[in-house]
């Protein structure tokens, strides 16, 4: 979804976003009922959690980067004055 109503949305987001939510259920509702009873049972759980928690936080450190930069485009003094008089 794009604030700037001249960007038109990307029709492959939804499918994208349901399949990484179904990936995200079954890595934490799913795949423990299948895990073997063992004294590992609560560690392997522990590391689906952190696994999962991993992947929020890479996807939101990354959702950040790119909704406010630090830096901007380095373009010299021509290239921006053609831009302006191509894009004007």
């Amino acid at each position: 979804i794009s604030l700037n109503p001249d960007i038109k949305s990307d029709p492959t987001t939804a499918p994208k976003t349901v399949r990484r939510r179904s990936g995200d259920g079954f890595r934490r509702g799913v795949a423990p009922i299948f895990l073997p009873e063992s004294p590992q049972r609560p560690l392997i759980k522990l590391m689906l959690m952190v696994g999962t928690v991993c992947c929020y936080a890479m996807w939101l450190t990354t959702y950040l980067a790119q909704l406010n930069p630090l830096f901007g485009p380095q373009v010299n003094n021509q290239t921006m004055a053609l831009m302006r008089k191509v894009w004007s």
